[in-house]
């Protein structure tokens, strides 16, 4: 398998540690940001050449509106949604969905939930490549 490049938005370790982890298996290179700006950042400079991003809503509206933008710049992007777990969590993963999520998880995210989304969506990919 070739080498994979994803975008993570997130300001907890606890989510860093659980992607990584669930990439190991994979020979990924994982971009940390910390704030949407440098999300946008590394969507600008590096977004065609992107694998994955995922996106973690605990900043609310900022990352509805980065899974807007990475959409609209890199529609081939495949999107990962991490939302809160709380009460209207049905309500932030429509509307991760409506903003162009391929995939929405609920925090806390295990490394394995990860890796079957992750493995869900190369799947998906290859049989639209397959086409």
């Amino acid at each position: 398998m070739n080498s994979r490049l994803v975008l993570l938005l997130t300001e907890d370790p606890r989510l860093q540690i659980s992607l990584r982890d669930a990439s190991t298996c994979m020979d990924t290179t994982i971009l940390i940001a910390h704030e949407p700006g440098d999300a946008l950042q590394i969507i600008c400079h590096q977004g065609k050449q992107l694998d994955l991003a995922v996106i973690d809503f605990e900043d609310g509206c900022h990352g509805m509106t980065l899974l807007t933008a990475i959409q609209t710049c890199c529609p081939e992007v495949p999107l990962v949604a991490i939302v809160p777990a709380s009460s209207d969590v049905y309500h932030a993963s429509a509307l991760a969905y409506a903003n162009g999520a391929t995939a929405c998880l609920t925090k806390p995210v295990s490394s394995n939930e990860l890796e079957v989304a992750i493995g869900q969506l190369d799947e998906a990919k290859l049989q639209l490549e397959a086409v």
